[in-house]
């Protein structure tokens, strides 16, 4: 029966249906998304996001739309000292036990002065409440996220902010690193050896502790204007972390709204109520692991027997290993060449 669709298309819509039977939706995928986004807009990016994305933040502790979200998970974060007390007390217990939902991100981009902008003693000194707020509605812990680099440079490179806070909160609290669970990073490199090679430094430095990135992109190819290269940056980094054994869960930065139409725009969404390119790509799902293709049964042992006949074509010891004078039984050759 006709159903509207050309033959060419009916034949791309079965292909994506067997395509869809191998893979599978992503289990660490997410998004950072703007809290100032209109309420449409807002609304939007949830619905079409839904299909390949599993949760969202948006540097706050609680969600601006969340029926338009219902299908995503939230991850709340504690952006700064600044009004703790009254974030941490607006923030919800997890709907469902475990996974992204029931994790609480810290304090954001501490050694930057245009963010969260505090001394690892001072985000140590109201840690407490953070940790009090998280063992009472069961939440696991992410610890903050500084940057790479401290901003301006004179600030603490994110692993020594790190360590010195663990240290200070260890002492006051008496925790192991913090009471933290994940180690929250933010990565903006565009190359992806680099990345990998950060992530596995992080992990590494604190005890393998596994990361949440919960903000990633490609700031080179954002500067230049550079469309294809934030859209291959995306295609390379995306499978490595889904494979990346110590990353827990991973989330794309979509950027401002107002920033959607510029050409090497980040945003997951284009003004006209559609995924942009880059949220086609982002919302794509992860091939399932293909089983494991059974080990070849292994040949029988030969025993090697006294047998005049085949002592009578085995090279001698002066000639070349492995060398056949002439044509012989299979059996035999087997004796001298070990690729059998």
């Amino acid at each position: 029966m006709f159903d509207g669709l050309p033959p060419t298309q009916e034949s791309h819509r079965g292909e994506s249906r067997t395509l869809a039977a191998n893979c599978t939706k992503s289990k660490k995928r997410g998004v950072s998304i703007d809290p100032r986004s209109s309420g449409d807009y807002f609304a939007r990016e949830g619905s079409l996001l839904a299909t390949g994305v599993r949760w969202y933040n948006n540097w706050n502790v609680t969600s601006q739309n969340a029926t338009a979200f219902s299908r995503l998970a939230f991850m709340p974060m504690v952006w700064s000292r600044y009004g703790a007390t009254h974030w941490l007390q607006a923030i919800q217990p997890p709907p469902t036990p475990g996974g992204p939902g029931s994790i609480l991100l810290g304090f954001n981009e501490p050694n930057g002065q245009m963010q969260a902008n505090m001394t690892p003693q001072v985000a140590a000194s109201v840690w407490g409440g953070v940790l009090d707020r998280a063992k009472e509605l069961d939440f696991k812990l992410a610890s903050p996220s500084p940057t790479k680099k401290g901003y301006p440079a004179a600030l603490l490179s994110g692993i020594v902010w790190l360590q010195q806070f663990f240290a200070e909160a260890d002492q006051l609290y008496n925790t192991t690193n913090a009471g933290v669970h994940y180690i929250n990073m933010h990565s903006y490199d565009c190359n992806i050896a680099t990345v990998k090679d950060r992530i596995d430094l992080v992990s590494a430095t604190f005890n393998d502790t596994r990361v949440i990135i919960s903000e990633v992109g490609c700031a080179a190819a954002k500067l230049a204007g550079n469309a294809t290269m934030m859209m291959d940056f995306m295609q390379q980094v995306v499978p490595m972390l889904e494979a990346h054994p110590r990353v827990a869960y991973y989330s794309w930065f979509n950027g401002l709204e107002k920033y959607a139409v510029s050409p090497a725009s980040s945003s997951l969404f284009s003004r006209k109520n559609k995924l942009s390119a880059l949220g086609l790509e982002y919302t794509k799902c992860v091939p399932k692991p293909q089983p494991a293709t059974p080990p070849p049964t292994s040949a029988p042992t030969v025993v090697a027997t006294q047998n005049p006949q085949a002592d009578a074509i085995l090279p001698s010891a002066s000639e070349p290993s492995g060398s056949i004078l002439f044509q012989h039984p299979r059996e035999v050759q087997c004796l001298l060449d070990l690729r059998c």
